[in-house]
């Protein structure tokens, strides 16, 4: 089962577009910031994903988080944590 286009075709239906994914690697931290940012974004569509596909027999475990609203609270707190980190990092690249 092919599930990036099932969930690209949910955030077409949710917001009219399609966000890329991005895919977290050892990187700077505006760019994880930016990740984490872009995930809290498309919410709904993950949580409406979720909801939508979740009873078919081959759904993955772990994509069950995707629709958990400690998911979305850690990623919220992840991301506001970083952000002094991201501009501080800014500053430093101006400098």
């Amino acid at each position: 089962m092919k599930w990036l286009p099932r969930l690209r075709d949910v955030m077409k239906v949710t917001y009219q577009y399609i966000l890329a994914l991005v895919q977290m690697v050892d990187t700077r931290w505006n760019l994880v910031q930016g990740m984490l940012a872009l995930l809290l974004r498309v919410r709904l569509a993950y949580k409406m994903f979720v909801l939508r596909w979740s009873s078919h027999a081959d759904f993955l475990d772990d994509l069950y988080a995707l629709g958990s609203d400690t998911f979305w609270k850690e990623c919220k707190d992840a991301e506001a944590l970083i952000k002094p980190l991201t501009i501080a990092s800014f500053r430093l690249q101006r400098d």
